[in-house]
């Protein structure tokens, strides 16, 4: 199971400034601040059928990375290279 709760950032200026990209050519700054409010995400492998189960503001369940629509779950589970639902997700 994966669970993480983070402090919900509200930025003031300068989103994306903090981009490799961007402050490489350019300065950046940005002005951003935590709330008293949580970003939940909750995502665990199945185990009576194996597929991915997806939970913060809506429930997601998918056979396939490819199929998942919230892309910081997608991005995420790519880039610690799980090819699919039977494949590296903790239990």
């Amino acid at each position: 199971m994966i669970y993480v709760k983070s402090p919900l950032r509200i930025s003031m200026g300068g989103g994306g400034t903090d981009l490799p990209w961007w402050y490489s050519k350019h300065n950046g700054y940005v002005l951003s601040f935590a709330i008293d409010k949580y970003v939940h995400l909750i995502g665990a492998k199945r185990a009576f059928d194996k597929k991915i189960w997806l939970s913060y503001s809506r429930t997601e369940i998918c056979e396939k990375i490819d199929e998942i629509k919230n892309e910081i779950f997608k991005s995420s589970l790519r880039y610690k290279k799980v090819k699919t639902s039977r494949a590296s997700l903790p239990v």
